[in-house]
């Protein structure tokens, strides 16, 4: 697999290491006491960030590291951060920030008329200090990713912090939207230049997927992962209302025998998603797969593990939206200790904190209106 994703141009980096973040408060921890300590340069893009507790607090911090000499520079969705807020609220937070002189550009605000803005946002979670360690996963700047929310419960969340070579692949996608949004070259300049900090031998590829170029790497690298398997597919995702190449992938897995392991949540932070969900995970489990709805609030993770020796962690869903529309950013890490790591949560979960799908317990789960509304809505999933 490594090799055949190789042989299609994506960037491939050796000797990196890997530090998995699997709760909120690790993650903002632990990323929050990294940038307390730089140096040089912080660079945040985001799909959404609240005005909340974490939010404010997020971005006190970027303004005392400007107050220091730190070089700070923030990006976000348009549409993902100001609708996920109180817009008075957020219109006054933004002004008050951009105020104090820190760079905040935000990618492709909603303008009328507004369909022009809803297909293609910018979906990547990535933060990179001072050229020696970035940030991916699936986790935005919000506080419930540590409170949970009322309607869902715990909001479970992973990300990872990467060392070594490969930080500088993530600089270089950040660069690139950066000069979109604000027209600052960025890459020209050598104190932007990675920092090689590892210690570890961690092999990478990172795939990155921009609208109008790579349009399929996504969908290419999870169908090729999922055509190798030899035994075993591991995946936990918030949507995986397939799109139709990886739902193939998945079904000829199951035919040759490979064993198919899907997470997904009872409860969602979009009311529909459960009930396409449903006619969904209903024709993988027709066709062999076990399924494991998930029962102490909102798996919000997008994780796949395949016979246990790689993996890949980012912000991609496996949806239309993630695979077909947006801007996303994943890596695929070859390595066994890692995604050993990624199993043991997973597995976890699946033995003490799911219920697994059966034909018996799918019509008590699910009534014939949600069934009804599931395949009546499943028909534009792909844009959802």
């Amino acid at each position: 697999t490594m090799r055949e994703m190789q042989e299609m141009g994506l960037p491939f980096y050796e000797g990196n290491e890997m530090e998995l973040l699997p709760s909120g408060e690790l993650k903002f921890r632990d990323m929050m006491e990294r940038i307390r300590k730089a140096k040089h340069y912080v660079h945040v893009e985001y799909f959404k960030f609240k005005v909340d507790s974490i939010g404010t607090a997020f971005f006190q911090l970027l303004g005392q590291k400007m107050c220091e000499g730190v070089e700070v520079r923030v990006m976000y969705d348009g549409y993902g951060t100001r609708s996920s807020n109180n817009h008075k609220i957020f219109d006054a937070f933004v002004d008050s920030v951009r105020s104090t002189g820190l760079p905040l550009y935000a990618y492709d605000s909603m303008k009328f008329p507004w369909v022009n803005h809803v297909f293609h946002r910018d979906h990547r979670k990535i933060v990179v200090i001072d050229g020696e360690m970035a940030y991916i996963g699936g986790m935005n700047v919000c506080d419930y990713y540590i409170h949970g929310k009322p309607e869902v419960g715990k909001w479970r969340d992973m990300q990872v912090r990467i060392q070594g070579p490969a930080v500088k692949e993530f600089e270089h996608i950040f660069s690139v939207m950066w000069y979109d949004v604000s027209g600052e070259i960025l890459e020209l300049n050598p104190a932007y230049d990675t920092k090689n900090t590892s210690n570890d031998d961690v092999p990478l590829i990172v795939t990155d997927r921009q609208p109008h170029f790579q349009s399929s790497v996504m969908r290419d690298t999870y169908t090729l992962a999922i055509d190798n398997a030899k035994e075993l597919i591991q995946i936990v995702n918030p949507y995986p209302m397939n799109v139709r190449k990886i739902r193939r992938a998945l079904y000829r897995a199951l035919k040759r025998g490979v064993r198919v392991e899907m997470m997904v949540s009872t409860r969602c932070d979009d009311k529909l998603v459960p009930e396409i969900l449903a006619i969904e995970m209903k024709k993988l489990m027709n066709r062999g797969a076990h399924v494991y709805y998930y029962e102490e609030g909102f798996h919000h993770t997008k994780v796949m593990m395949v016979d246990g020796t790689y993996s890949t962690v980012g912000s991609t869903n496996l949806d239309g939206r993630s695979l077909v529309f947006d801007f996303e950013i994943n890596a695929f890490v070859f390595d066994e200790d890692v995604t050993r790591q990624f199993q043991q949560i997973f597995e976890e979960d699946r033995d003490f904190r799911c219920t697994e799908l059966t034909q018996e317990n799918f019509k008590s789960r699910f009534s014939l209106r949600r069934r009804i509304i599931g395949r009546t809505m499943g028909t534009i999933k792909f844009f959802m």
